[in-house]
């Protein structure tokens, strides 16, 4: 009796991805006057890099950013605040003095393949956390990477979720994974837990390739190996962070070489 060969996963195709960008510009175009790239472009190099001491490794000299980060500031600042050229946090629903917004006028907008993006008055404020000067954004996430933050060295973000006091806006998802490698400059990180990450087509076994980075997601090698390619981009495994709610992994991301 033959055995029963089963179905080998397929890597994500970037032409779907550019679709559901597509689809997400509509909204986001007449909501918030947005637009985000069809395709990623090749990472852009910076004039200077900076050693980032705690992984022993080069990284452009750029801004960090910091996402639907609630009251989750000291971790980022205590681990990249010497590397960072500038701190950057963002929450549509904590204000910079860290309490909750309260009833500031405010709409959600749900975007296809994007998910929740708040409709609000921004307001960004200097603190000084342990020691560091950084840049609070009382916005929402994309909105404010898209006007408000230069271009990346590290992109944070963890402990995020599409429900339960979540954002359920979907940064390591296929269409915000694809901004966020075209403003990651070439040899900066993404620093994560694998919150609202990668993507899977159970009934076309379909899979992100960067499903390496997210939990509870099938990958195409099914390994724990700490490198993969996407979007002529090589993703090495630097490091991992303990956080005082688990861990997060550091991966650098840079051009391929080939």
């Amino acid at each position: 009796m033959e055995e029963e060969e089963e179905d080998a996963l397929e890597s994500l195709n970037e032409l779907s991805v550019a679709s559901w960008i597509r689809e997400a510009n509509v909204e986001l175009g007449s909501c918030f006057r947005i637009e985000l790239p069809i395709q990623v472009g090749p990472p852009k190099r910076s004039a200077q890099t900076v050693t980032w001491k705690s992984g022993g490794t080069e990284i452009p000299k750029g801004a960090l950013f910091y996402p639907s980060c609630g009251r989750d500031l000291s971790h980022a600042v205590a681990n990249f605040g010497e590397a960072a050229d500038s701190l950057h946090f963002a929450d549509a629903h904590v204000s910079p003095s860290g309490s909750p917004v309260g009833n500031l006028p405010r709409t959600t907008v749900s975007v296809p393949h994007v998910g929740t993006v708040v409709s609000m008055e921004p307001e960004e404020r200097e603190l000084n956390v342990d020691g560091s000067v950084v840049h609070f954004h009382a916005s929402d996430g994309l909105v404010a990477l898209v006007r408000r933050v230069p271009d990346l060295s590290i992109f944070y973000y963890r402990g995020d979720s599409p429900g339960e006091g979540g954002s359920n806006q979907r940064w390591l998802e296929p269409v915000l994974f694809h901004y966020v490698l075209e403003r990651l400059m070439d040899g900066g990180l993404i620093v994560t837990d694998g919150s609202n990450c990668g993507y899977y087509d159970e009934d076309m076994d379909i899979v992100a390739p960067w499903n390496r980075m997210c939990p509870n997601k099938p990958d195409l090698t099914d390994s724990e190996a700490p490198y993969f390619e996407y979007a002529h981009r090589e993703f090495q495994l630097i490091c991992e962070l303990e956080h005082p709610r688990g861990t997060v992994a550091a991966w650098q991301v840079r051009a391929a070489t080939t």
